[in-house]
């Protein structure tokens, strides 16, 4: 993302304050950045600290050094290209909650910044809410990112139904927990959202992008708080695996931090929050994987057995065959069958039993497909030369890792707090 221009004219009231916004961004958003409301206007800014041609009775968009006329726009309202020039007003940094609702906006190819706000020193904010609709299967195509202050790559980055708990963009409606759902779908447009705590100390800025094309009709609600900064901080990190191909029986690393990695991220340890799985295999028997937890990082096989195979770590059990669930701990939220396909997705959160691990790292891995032991029978304990359970196929992988970062050099200040709890 391109750095934001903020121009301030001395002489002028805190309410003339004029700033040229980034690439496609709403003034809205602009102003935000900077802990400041935006003001609709009339009347050119001065024009020489701009751009060529700001005549006339505004607002104006700079395209290549040249200005040009916006008409029927708000606040809210990001040009398809150029950059705003903005009127911003009053600070709004000691707000105790703020957010926005975009209404029949448009996503495309070009990421686009959608809103921003500052905090007053003291005191951090928290994004709370996230909800969008739009026409059946646009979102499916849709990035959300959250920059944290001012990070140049976006921490959390996500689509909308796997935010939600949901692969395979499957659109069964309604259904949801306090923490994710949907609330539309079931074959037209859908309503995802999500209630994830996204911590920032200073400012954030929440951003769309559009895979392929444009398209309108897209609605978004963002919200968050202000609260007074707590003792340690933690930063909320998605992590994304994306894999095609994976063999039967290979590890995949849904989260790897060692200590040297948590150090140079400022970091003395976290919490894994929330983990979803999205598979397409050949059959069902991905579904013998265990998930283990490596903590310290260099801890050997098996570390600790998370599950002793995939549906018992969301659960369930016997292949889920008790059907799809959205529960508050756990869900099964995908499964679709054919011939040589299988398509499924889960969720798990680890609020009520948490995964805490320290500055010597960890690692969280799922398998695809599981052995036995020969002798004994026991599976999950078995690293190679067992007995495979079934006839595992290659996979293809997606999997979503929330994770909160701990920023201290002490790991005795990163115990106590749920950061989720904020």
């Amino acid at each position: 993302m391109r750095v934001l221009v903020f121009l301030l004219f001395l002489g002028l009231g805190l309410g003339d304050n004029f700033l040229l916004g980034r690439p496609r961004e709403s003034c809205e958003s602009a102003c935000g950045l900077h802990g400041r409301a935006c003001m609709e206007y009339i009347g050119a800014p001065p024009q020489q600290s701009f751009a060529r041609g700001c005549e006339g009775p505004g607002p104006f968009v700079v395209i290549e050094n040249k200005c040009h006329t916006m008409r029927n726009t708000t606040c809210s309202m990001s040009p398809e290209e150029g950059s705003r020039i903005c009127k911003c007003g009053d600070d709004i940094t000691n707000q105790y909650f703020f957010g926005t609702g975009l209404s029949s906006g448009h996503v495309n190819k070009a990421e686009t910044p959608m809103f921003s706000h500052a905090v007053a020193d003291g005191n951090i904010g928290v994004m709370t809410h996230f909800w969008s609709t739009a026409p059946n299967g646009v979102e499916a195509g849709v990035t959300i990112r959250y920059y944290v202050d001012g990070e140049k790559t976006a921490s959390v980055a996500f689509t909308p139904s796997m935010a939600s708990g949901v692969g395979f963009n499957d659109n069964q409606a309604p259904r949801g927990t306090k923490w994710l759902g949907i609330g539309a779908g079931n074959g037209h447009g859908q309503a995802w959202w999500n209630n994830y705590r996204i911590p920032f100390k200073k400012n954030i800025t929440v951003t769309t992008q559009k895979m392929s094309g444009t398209s309108g009709g897209f609605f978004m609600i963002v919200r968050g708080k202000m609260i007074p900064a707590p003792p340690t901080f933690f930063k909320l990190h998605l992590v994304h695996y994306q894999q095609s191909e994976v063999p039967p029986l290979q590890w995949v690393p849904a989260v790897s931090l060692s200590s040297s990695s948590l150090k140079a991220m400022g970091a003395a340890g976290g919490y894994i929050f929330q983990h979803t799985l999205a598979v397409a295999s050949g059959n069902e028997n991905f579904l013998e994987g265990c998930y283990h937890a490596y903590t310290p990082y260099t801890a050997p096989f098996p570390g600790i057995v998370l599950s002793t195979g995939t549906e018992d770590y969301y659960d369930s059990g016997w292949y889920f065959n008790a059907g799809e669930f959205m529960l508050p701990v756990s869900g099964f939220t995908h499964r679709k069958m054919s011939k040589n396909l299988v398509t499924w997705s889960a969720y798990r959160f680890h609020e009520m039993d948490p995964l805490r691990f320290g500055a010597s790292g960890i690692r969280y891995e799922w398998r695809n497909g599981d052995e036995v032991d020969p002798k004994t029978g026991i599976k999950c304990l078995t690293e190679s030369g067992g007995r495979v359970v079934g006839s595992p196929t290659k996979s293809n992988v997606t999997a979503y890792t929330w994770v909160y970062l701990c920023e201290s050099t002490d790991e005795s200040k990163c115990g106590g707090a749920y950061p989720w709890d904020w």
